[in-house]
């Protein structure tokens, strides 16, 4: 859209910035137009006076307003990407924790199993059945545990 003097246009006319100080005349602005087709807003240009817009600065304005919807179409993709790029690094937190969490709860059966071992050897190799009981339950839960993690790493793979 093309002004080529506000005190004459009746679009204008009660416009502050051409009734008042410092009483525009010269107004040109262009469609700020995103991939998509939609309106995103204006870049325009002003004089306090009046003014034919020439070809080359038609063109000229034209460039700039695809210039600004670029950059704004960047800055919003470059927002998606920080927001995405904290959802994946909260998700990383999350899953360091689980793998110390389930690291300890691994270890622990470990060093039962270990401990016992160490009391059979020892012995001489003179075996308590009661020590080799508590191998067996040691390793179980040793068992249930990997289970349990490859559970849940099966689910977290299959969400990913």
């Amino acid at each position: 859209m093309v002004v080529t003097d506000a005190k004459l246009d009746e679009r204008f006319v009660k416009n502050p910035l051409v009734c008042m100080q410092p009483s525009v005349k010269f107004y040109a602005g262009i469609s700020l137009k995103s991939a998509e087709g939609y309106n995103v807003g204006t870049l325009c240009v002003m004089d306090v006076e009046p003014h034919e817009l020439q070809q080359d600065y038609l063109f000229a304005l034209e460039a700039l307003s695809k210039q600004v919807t670029n950059i704004l179409e960047l800055n919003l993709s470059i927002k998606f990407l920080n927001e995405s790029v904290e959802q994946i690094e909260g998700r990383n937190r999350a899953l360091k924790e689980i793998a110390q969490l389930q690291s300890h709860q691994i270890h622990e059966p470990l060093k039962s199993i270990m401990g016992l071992m160490n009391l059979i050897k020892e012995e001489n190799s003179i075996t308590d059945f009661n020590y080799l009981l508590l191998m067996e339950k040691s390793v179980n839960r040793l068992d249930q545990k990997i289970k349990s993690i490859v559970q849940i790493s099966s689910k977290a793979h299959a969400m990913a």
